[in-house]
């Protein structure tokens, strides 16, 4: 992990603002990658949920998600996507609360709701989709574009390139076991 990532990450931690340089900082209780929110939470305590913006905006902020993924396995982590550039710390932590509530909603109802997470060989996971349907993740899962191995298309080819093996699999949404 970069300098300046783990410095950030530990100041956040502690509760306290640090500011490195422009491209990664924190005021003690959001991490964000130049003006958006990348890393907030509800507390500092044992059992406390960290959200983490996963959303490619550039190389340089996915470097800091993840150095920032890869440094937070012993804590509750909800991985949110599809969120624009300059996103606050409300608005991750909202979508956080969204993506319980329809997890909820889907368990009251019976419904499972599954997650697509991507898996490296040597780099953290991370989760590209969520709340689907056992068939849509069976159906994503089961596409010749979603492992190194069988892959053709450029993208997939580039990532293979940069990040090593990788392959999507699917498991049920956090809190729903």
């Amino acid at each position: 992990m970069r300098k300046n990532t783990q410095q950030v990450l530990a100041a956040f931690l502690d509760g306290k603002p640090c500011r490195p340089c422009n491209a990664i900082w924190t005021d003690g209780r959001t991490v964000f990658s130049y003006a958006t929110a990348i890393l907030t939470g509800d507390g500092f305590a044992p059992r406390s949920q960290w959200v983490l913006n996963r959303t490619k905006y550039s190389t340089a902020t996915t470097i800091h998600q993840n150095g920032i993924a890869a440094m937070l396995p012993g804590y509750y982590t909800v991985e949110v996507t599809g969120l624009e550039r300059g996103v606050s710390a409300d608005t991750l932590l909202a979508e956080a609360n969204e993506m319980a509530r329809l997890s909820l909603e889907a368990r009251h109802a019976g419904e499972r709701k599954y997650r697509v997470i991507r898996f490296y060989f040597n780099r953290p996971r991370r989760t590209i989709m969520s709340c689907l349907t056992l068939a849509e993740a069976q159906a994503h899962c089961s596409n010749p574009e979603t492992s190194s191995s069988t892959a053709k298309s450029a993208t997939a080819k580039r990532r293979t390139a940069r990040l090593g093996p990788w392959f999507d699999g699917y498991d049920l949404m956090p809190g729903l076991r």
